[in-house]
């Protein structure tokens, strides 16, 4: 298990892996499917946005939101940027677990 994240993190990406694998568990259809990143995937770009300090980021396909966390994490660390997340499926009102917006460890999360 990577620590590589807060604590307060660390609980909400493992609360988004448990939501993720039972829904796409559950779901044959890929559509309805969360797809998110393998944990080590996740980690590895953490890294490489940290290590290339990297400072805008558009995310194509925001399911729900388990890579944007990763994402915006890796930008806190360096002090500053932005993520921009789009995705053209309306049916993720619920982030996971967030209804409509949240804030957890110093982001806002916002699902339109």
């Amino acid at each position: 298990m990577s620590t590589i994240l807060d604590d307060q993190l660390q609980e909400l990406i493992l609360q988004m892996e448990h939501f993720g694998l039972a829904n796409d568990q559950r779901e044959n259809d890929r559509q309805q499917k969360m797809l998110n990143l393998e944990r080590d995937s996740a980690v590895l770009i953490h890294i490489f946005l940290r290590a290339t300090r990297r400072r805008n980021i558009l995310e194509i396909g925001t399911s729900n939101g388990y890579s944007t966390i990763w994402l915006a994490d890796a930008l806190r660390r360096l002090g500053q940027g932005q993520v921009t997340s789009i995705d053209r499926e309306r049916r993720y009102k619920k982030c996971g677990h967030i209804d409509i917006f949240g804030y957890i460890g110093g982001y806002w999360f916002f699902c339109v």
